[in-house]
């Protein structure tokens, strides 16, 4: 029978070459990162993740092990790419836009995609009140939420290297998108006023446009039409686009503000 504490000797021997070819590893990814970010390239590469977990399927010796050494690469590269993320996107990602024009999808994949951090306005505010944005609205009025909304924009002044999703109505206080704007590049996502009711017609979770028709929408979206317009440094439409073209197209427009 093995000794165990030879057995242990050895598993600490191989955690420290882990840790120094990891080292190694997350260098030569901010080499990548910085001949991307000198030359242009795409930073994402879609195809990659499975290159490398195929590649590394093949390099198993015990085939039984192929499912925990692939999932073990899935970490590595989750990891390798915020590294990345931090280099390419030291400031936030802020998503504006009124309601139905994808910002909570569009921020959820695209945080995915560059292991980032996804931070959402309103949820952030119904976890700390405990209800949801609808009953705020029904129970406290909006200038009580509005007030909320203010104070956790503040709060994340300190984030970095973040997507950050805002509610609709983010942009009717311009001490918010100056506060977002201090660590971050405002997209402004926009979508035709049909889109917008297909979109939300059947969604319930809305205080603002519950029962509204797509000419009062319409009506809605023109009065906050500028003060859109006004807040964005890149605008995105997102009509008839899935969810990853639409991601893609923010990370293409990455320049040296990020």
């Amino acid at each position: 029978m093995k000794n165990l504490d030879d057995i242990r000797d050895q598993i600490n021997s191989i955690d420290k070459e882990i840790v120094t070819l990891f080292e190694k590893r997350l260098n030569l990814v901010i080499d990548v990162a910085n001949v991307k970010k000198e030359l242009g390239i795409p930073i994402l590469h879609l195809n990659r993740e499975q290159e490398v977990l195929n590649k590394v399927a093949d390099e198993v010796n015990n085939k039984e092990f192929i499912d925990p050494v692939q999932k073990l690469f899935v970490e590595i590269m989750r990891i390798s790419k915020g590294v990345q993320t931090k280099l390419l996107f030291p400031n936030n990602i802020v998503l504006v836009g009124f309601m139905g024009t994808g910002k909570t999808s569009v921020g959820k994949q695209l945080a995915s995609m560059l292991a980032m951090e996804y931070i959402d306005i309103d949820e952030t505010i119904e976890k700390s009140q405990g209800m949801s944005i609808g009953s705020i609205f029904e129970s406290k009025g909006e200038q009580y939420f509005r007030e909320l909304e203010s104070k956790c924009v503040i709060e994340l002044e300190a984030k970095s290297s973040s997507v950050i999703s805002c509610g609709g109505g983010i942009v009717l206080n311009n001490n918010n998108i100056l506060s977002l704007k201090k660590n971050g590049k405002v997209f402004l996502l926009t979508a035709k006023p049909e889109t917008i009711y297909t979109r939300l017609k059947q969604d319930s979770s809305r205080p603002l446009l519950k029962s509204k028709s797509e000419d009062e929408i319409k009506e809605l979206l023109e009065k906050r039409r500028k003060l859109y317009m006004d807040c964005a440094d890149i605008i995105v439409n997102t009509d008839n686009k899935s969810i990853e073209d639409i991601c893609m197209e923010i990370v293409s427009q990455r320049d040296g503000s990020f």
